[in-house]
C-alpha cells in the first residue's frame, strides 16, 4: 500500500449514475498536467491511476482534488 499525501479521486460508474468519491493517496506529477495517484477501491485494495486535479468544489469523473479543508 502506498503512503503519500492524501487525497481525493472522483469515479463514475460505466454506464452514468452517481459520482463516486475515493480515498487516494498522491504519488508524483507526471510532467503533462496529470498526476499518479493510487486509489482505494471497495475491497480496501490500492490501485495505479493517472488524472489531472480539478477544484474540490465541482468534482470531475477521472479528476482528482486535495482534502477540503
Amino acid at each position: 500500500m502506498y503512503q503519500g499525501q492524501h487525497c481525493l479521486f472522483y469515479t463514475q460508474p460505466p454506464f452514468g449514475g452517481a459520482l463516486v468519491t475515493r480515498a487516494a493517496h498522491y504519488d508524483r506529477d507526471l510532467g503533462d498536467g496529470t498526476h499518479r495517484l493510487f486509489a482505494r477501491l471497495d475491497d480496501a485494495s490500492e490501485v495505479p491511476v493517472d488524472g489531472p486535479q480539478c477544484d474540490p468544489a465541482t468534482p470531475t469523473a477521472g479528476h482528482w482534488s486535495e482534502v477540503p479543508a
